[in-house]
């Protein structure tokens, strides 16, 4: 009974309290902390006893974040876009960076690339720099993580890489009237034909340039 006594009579009280300006200014909280806003927090306790001692203890701090970073813009670094002015780029450049600007937020953030090769349906972890990429095609996408696990996601960027030739196909004369024997080459009277191309193919969009050379007859006087 007497212990008792002795515990009641030296009871203490515990007293919690808040800084959101690092340090500078202390206000009254409890211990259950609710829905706090987004920010920085210290925390404190002092404990008091019945004879008005009191003794504060160790603070501790958290950071409450829920806010999304900015992704930012991801484009294309040092890509040679080798063939038409394409969207998306049809190139035979394998080798490029991938540049990521305009990340941000209020916390330290992550930044990790993805890679998809089948249209966006299946994303697999890659580098910002790639190489020797084989034929195909890329979609491109970065994940921006904030400390407290936030995460945004950039735009997509697409490329093509094609390195294989295409088939040519075969060339033939349509609508020559051949007025003179049958020479191979064609001698003739008519200066006004098309040319057929047939055969050609590609995996992607081809177009054709056709050309000539010419050279002069001679014939020997008698």
């Amino acid at each position: 009974a007497a212990s008792e006594v002795y515990k009641s009579q030296n009871a203490t009280s515990v007293a919690y309290e808040v800084s959101t300006d690092g340090g500078t200014t202390w206000a009254a909280t409890t211990s259950a902390q609710d829905d706090l806003a987004d920010g920085s927090y210290q925390f404190r306790a002092t404990v008091t006893d019945a004879a008005g001692n009191s003794a504060t203890s160790n603070t501790i701090s958290v950071v409450v974040d829920n806010t999304a970073p900015v992704a930012g813009t991801l484009a294309f670094s040092g890509l040679d876009d080798t063939g038409s002015t394409n969207t998306p780029a049809v190139t035979k450049d394998g080798s490029f960076d991938l540049s990521l600007t305009g990340s941000s937020d209020a916390n330290a953030i992550s930044v990790g690339y993805e890679v998809s090769t089948d249209g966006g349906t299946t994303w697999a972890s890659t580098t910002s720099a790639q190489s020797d990429l084989a034929d195909g095609s890329y979609q491109f996408r970065a994940t921006v993580t904030d400390a407290a696990g936030n995460a945004a996601t950039s735009n997509t960027i697409s490329v093509v890489v094609d390195n294989t030739a295409p088939t040519a196909g075969t060339l033939a004369f349509s609508g020559l009237d051949d007025t003179g024997s049958t020479d191979a080459p064609a001698v003739t009277k008519d200066g006004s034909f098309d040319l057929s191309l047939t055969g050609t193919s590609d995996a992607n969009t081809t177009s054709a340039a056709y050309e000539v050379s010419t050279c002069l007859l001679y014939t020997s006087a008698a």
